[in-house]
Order: structure tokens, then sequence, then C-alpha cells
């Protein structure tokens, strides 16, 4: 990856970051985000389950849409993939890529997947994740794994980095012949504690032992008093909500 493209992408999730953040405000005070920022509400779920606002992967997919549309890069929404894939049935298939970006050429330079909610090695089914992963490693053109998470703990962000961990290796052992050297790039975006994380994974061959994959996905922090304090960010680029968005 270019670093100017890198430098971009950066751009972009950093804004939709701050969109993320000052709609979640909005929807937290019950108040009408401001559209000078961004357009997106975050809607609550039904009364019947209390009326808790809904974080989902289609909140970080459209506020990223609405970042992409003030910069010069082009997008298509949920982009057939070049390879096939077979997640379920007996047959390969053409699957799906949440959303390619687009610089002046009609070949996307960047396949980007949308995530929420916690994971961990215990949950049972965790196969979004692994399928989503297959396709960022397989598929020709760099990658970005956009992630958000309402809140998080102590372990939430560890316990969702163990997941990337043991997914990446699995994929890259049954499919290392279909896997070119590119770069796949993890965001993680935090809404609660209002902050977020940003680093570069380079897919190559000495990158998939335990060893190495434990070295880039370590990040120490603790959450006290509702407030993120990072103690090692390991090279990954923090980014924290300004006081007032």
């Amino acid at each position: 990856m270019e670093q100017k493209v890198n430098n971009d992408v950066l751009a972009l999730c950093k804004k939709t970051d701050s969109m993320l953040w000052g709609s979640f405000d909005s929807a937290t005070n019950m108040t009408c985000p401001n559209t000078e920022i961004s357009h997106l509400v975050f809607p609550a779920n039904s009364a019947e389950s209390g009326n808790v606002i809904r974080v989902s992967e289609q909140e970080a997919r459209f506020a990223f849409v609405e970042a992409i549309v003030s910069s010069d890069y082009a997008y298509s929404a949920e982009t057939p993939t070049s390879k096939l894939y077979q997640f379920s049935g007996e047959s390969e298939t053409s699957a799906q890529t949440d959303l390619s970006l687009y610089d002046n050429n009609i070949t996307s330079i960047l396949g980007i997947e949308f995530k929420s909610q916690g994971f961990s090695l215990e949950r049972d089914d965790r196969s979004g994740i692994t399928k989503d992963i297959q396709k960022l490693l397989r598929e020709p053109c760099d990658g970005l794994w956009f992630h958000v998470l309402g809140s998080t703990n102590n372990s939430t962000i560890t316990n969702l980095f163990e997941v990337f961990k043991s997914d990446l290796l699995d994929m890259y052992k049954e499919y290392k012949d279909d896997i070119d050297d590119k770069v796949i790039i993890f965001h993680i975006c935090v809404l609660k504690q209002g902050f977020s994380v940003y680093k570069m994974f380079e897919v190559n061959e000495r990158s998939f032992t335990s060893s190495n994959l434990e070295n880039f996905f370590k990040f120490d922090y603790c959450v006290s008093k509702g407030k993120e304090k990072t103690v090692n960010n390991n090279g990954w680029n923090v980014n924290v909500k300004r006081v007032g968005l």
C-alpha cells in the first residue's frame, strides 16, 4: 500500500470515528445529531428490549460512506468478490465485500469489511468473523477491517484480538497458496469510551507465526471510571474523541 493511500485511509477512519462518536452521543442524550458533522442517527431497539441504542456494523458502514463522499475516492457497496468461496452448501460461489474503495481506476484498491459487537474464542458462533477474514486474505486488493464497539471493558479488545490471531493463522494455513503479499488494516472504534486504534498488518509468510501475530496484536489498555487509558500502544495509532465533540 502506498503511503499516501495509507494516510488517506487513516484520515477516512478518523473522520468516520468523529461521526460515530457525535451521533452516538446525540442518541445517548436523545437529541438530533449535528448534521454539519454527520446525518447518521443511531436508532433504538424496540421498547420490548428497553429502547437500548442499537450499535451495528451498518452505522459504521454508512458513516464511512459519508466520509468517502467528501474525499476524492469512489466506492461500491456489496462488491462481488473476484474469487469463489464455499461458506455453505456443496459448491463454490462468488461472495460480497461490504464496501470497496477506488481511486482513479476501475479496479478497487481496498476491500472493507465492517463488524460490530465483542467476540471471544469461547463464543459458539463466530463464523461471520472467519468468513470476512478469509475474504480479506484471499481477495487481491489490500483490506480494511473496521470494527465498532458500543463500549469496552478491560478484556473486550483483548478477546477480539485473540479471535483475529486464531482466524488469521487458520485461514493462512488453509489458503496459503491463494494469498498474495499485501496489507490488511485493523481499525477498532469504541463509542462510549471515545477512542479508536488503527494498525497495518503485513500479509506475508513471515507474519504468520504465533509469536509474530502475538506481537502485532499486543495492545495494553485499561478502562477506569468510563475512560480508556493506554498503557502500551505497541505501534497502534490511537485516536481519542475531542472534548465537546
